[in-house]
């Protein structure tokens, strides 16, 4: 029976481990059930001191996988938006490619600076009012950005997006982790990450579309009062944890102990390895899908907003399907670790694919997106093999140390990728293939940095449970 270890004064006097499955295989009899094994981690305390976990499917967690993908959608829409309609708003507003790797960038930094707070309010209050409290900025950053008239107001608009934003993956992976058993994480949350990802694929085409007819300005309005719709909604849906959690009855730490637990989570060796693997996976495929793609597609192969919309939707769902099989592979396979290296050595090989193709027609640029974005899907794993680190009183702060990396290298990267063009930007404003194959190179040898830093982790098996 798998076991994990729980800090004590959270869970029942006496006990320091919590049963991770009931005895007789429940959840293997109810696998395949709609995709959900839900653990409803209901836990009581006996005399003795004494406390079971037993595995049922739930309607309720169910619901919450439901709400959890519904919220996201706002998070995946925001932070690929400017891909699809950069060029609009690059000649209405005279920006460069300097301009717009630091405007994209200013919402990645700052959603990378929200974490450190965001997880100490996962930790204290719970998900169900930090994701519905902060999603408020972002209903700010889209009607700032909407209004904005330069760089300062587009600017302000992205990081007020970015703080709002801060807590909707985070969020729902805490959320994940206390609801399901370990070796189901990964699988829910490719279920979360795959139905978000929805807000993505609507950044694509449909936002091109919306483009033409609203204009970008009435288009982030629109997504605005969207976003407060769903703030409420995410209130009244989300719950942080099944009744009678330790969750519901933990001991609220102090300010010491808060700190204390921040220095905690540095102290697993394995952090600083999954950290820095977390650098380098989304942010190089949202270094294409999030901004540069779409410039590349205008540029070198003269596609209209409609057109790269498409190619990009392509390389959407590409991604939708990876994150899916993922999700399940951890399980199959009863590793984490060689599942990750797995990725990032196919998604090194893509990029390198990318930098030498000589001009191809458009459907193979399409299908070597679309490949990328399936190959390049691994965080799910990532994300897992991050949450199985950190006992339970640490898991809003682990959750959200890890999502630091991903923003920062997504920042850092789209910003780099930026410098690397302006140099070669034409007087009409084009930028040559030859420039962008440089960005692609550059995209390989960050992952293949990312990966060795990454392969002296421990494994960390599905089956094993968590700490």
């Amino acid at each position: 029976m798998a076991t994990i270890t729980v800090r004590s004064g959270q869970s029942c006097p006496g006990r320091k481990t919590l049963s991770r499955r009931a005895a007789g295989g429940i959840a293997d009899a109810t696998r395949g059930e709609a995709g959900i094994d839900a653990l409803e981690g209901r836990k009581s305390c006996t005399r003795h001191g004494d406390a079971h976990a037993a595995g049922v499917m739930n309607k309720r967690a169910a619901m919450i996988i439901v709400s959890l993908c519904v919220v996201y959608v706002i998070s995946q829409f925001l932070r690929s938006s400017v891909a699809v309609i950069a060029p609009d708003f690059i000649r209405e507003l005279s920006l460069d490619a300097e301009a717009l790797g630091i405007l994209t960038g200013a919402f990645f930094i700052t959603f990378a600076l929200t974490q450190i707070p965001t997880g100490i309010l996962l930790d204290r209050y719970g998900a169900r009012r930090t994701m519905s409290g902060l999603m408020l900025f972002a209903v700010a950053g889209c009607l700032v950005f909407a209004r904005a008239d330069g760089m300062v107001g587009l600017t302000v608009g992205r990081v007020l997006m970015g703080v709002g934003t801060a807590g909707l993956l985070a969020g729902s992976l805490f959320v994940i982790a206390r609801w399901f058993a370990s070796d189901r994480y990964a699988g829910m949350a490719s279920l979360v990450i795959a139905g978000g990802s929805a807000g993505g694929l609507m950044a694509t085409t449909p936002l091109a579309f919306a483009a033409d007819w609203l204009g970008w300005r009435g288009v982030f309005l629109a997504v605005g009062a969207t976003t407060l719709v769903f703030s409420g909604f995410a209130y009244a849906s989300i719950r942080d944890a099944p009744p009678e959690h330790p969750f519901h009855s933990r001991r609220r730490e102090n300010a010491r102990e808060i700190l204390r637990g921040l220095r905690d989570v540095w102290a697993f060796r394995d952090t600083r390895h999954v950290f820095a693997i977390n650098l380098v996976c989304y942010g190089s495929l949202l270094t294409i899908i999030g901004l540069w793609g779409g410039p590349y597609l205008a540029d070198v192969h003269d596609l209209d907003g409609v057109a790269r919309g498409n190619v990009l939707l392509a390389m959407g769902v590409a991604m939708i399907v990876g994150n899916l099989i993922y999700g399940r592979l951890d399980r199959i396979f009863n590793t984490r670790k060689w599942i990750i290296v797995f990725g990032a050595v196919a998604t090194l090989l893509m990029f390198v694919v990318l930098a030498v193709l000589p001009h191809a027609p458009v459907w193979q640029i399409a299908v070597a997106f679309s490949v990328l974005g399936a190959v390049g899907s691994y965080g799910v794993v990532i994300m897992a093999h991050g949450r199985s680190l950190y006992p339970e009183y640490l898991i809003g702060r682990g959750i959200t140390t890890l999502n630091i990396a991903v923003m920062v290298g997504v920042a850092a990267l789209q910003v780099a990728a930026g410098f690397v063009l302006g140099p070669y930007t034409g007087s009409d404003g084009r930028i040559p293939e030859d420039a962008y194959r440089l960005v692609f190179w550059m995209l390989a040898a960050v992952v293949a940095c990312g990966l060795v830093a990454y392969l002296p982790v421990g494994d960390r098996r599905p089956h094993d449970g968590d700490p």
